[in-house]
């Protein structure tokens, strides 16, 4: 009985180990998702910014504006808006890339509590055949 008492304290206690490994995981992925849509925010909020600084910049030295048929300054602002999608592209694959290894860590976790489990489980089951055989081999002597 000692045993079957073990064992359930130790799936109590993994339990409560997966429990505390999930809660982790929940909350690291909150703050990353938080953390993303703040860089998000800050890098639009630059480009926002820049934009006028960048159209008067051409503007300024005549290269843009009504009878300018240079393309530079469209070439320019075309430029601007290219940088502006790649380092959001890029910033949007590193925050997809830190979701899909909260992802697999959550995984783990709830792989690593069902590998445990079950071997518990095994322990718990051959415990009980042991004792079984025990019982079994006591029957002669005590009248059964």
């Amino acid at each position: 009985m000692a045993d079957l008492f073990d064992i359930t304290k130790k799936k109590s206690a993994l339990e409560q180990i997966m429990k505390t490994g999930l809660d982790r995981n929940d909350y690291a992925t909150l703050l990353a998702k938080q953390r993303g849509s703040r860089q998000m925010f800050d890098l639009n909020r630059g480009f926002k910014m820049q934009t006028p600084k960048v159209m008067s910049a051409y503007l300024r030295r005549g290269l843009g504006g009504p009878g300018v048929q240079t393309g530079v300054y469209e070439r320019g602002l075309q430029d601007f808006a290219a940088q502006k999608e790649q380092q959001t592209f890029d910033l949007q694959s590193a925050l997809n890339a830190e979701q899909d290894r909260l992802k697999s860590e959550r995984a783990d976790i709830q792989s690593q509590y069902q590998s445990q489990l079950a071997d518990l489980e095994q322990q718990s089951a051959w415990q009980q055949a042991q004792a079984a055989a025990l019982l079994t081999g006591l029957k002669p002597y005590i009248g059964g």
